[in-house]
């Protein structure tokens, strides 16, 4: 995926299916999370993963390039999203 995401309203839904073909969730990205495809920042991704908005959702999204070099400058986003 070329673009990062950026959560400024609404829940999305992260989860995968399991061998038995049961949804087995994650976890939800709430406002003010930014997000990408996971394994996106280490050249390994992952499309089992299944992003679903979970509520009516405001995302904004960003080239995935511009977004690490603001990853490489602000520490509190870095962490965040990692």
């Amino acid at each position: 995926c070329d673009w990062a995401f950026f959560l400024e309203e609404g829940l999305v839904k992260i989860s995968f299916c399991a061998e038995d073909l049961t949804e087995r969730v994650i976890g939800f990205f709430i406002p003010g999370m930014p997000f990408a495809q996971s394994g996106v920042k280490f050249d390994r991704l992952n499309s089992d993963l299944d992003y679903e908005a979970f509520t009516d959702c405001t995302v904004y999204k960003i080239d995935i390039e511009v977004f690490f070099k603001e990853l490489a400058k602000n520490r509190r986003l870095s962490r965040e999203f990692l």
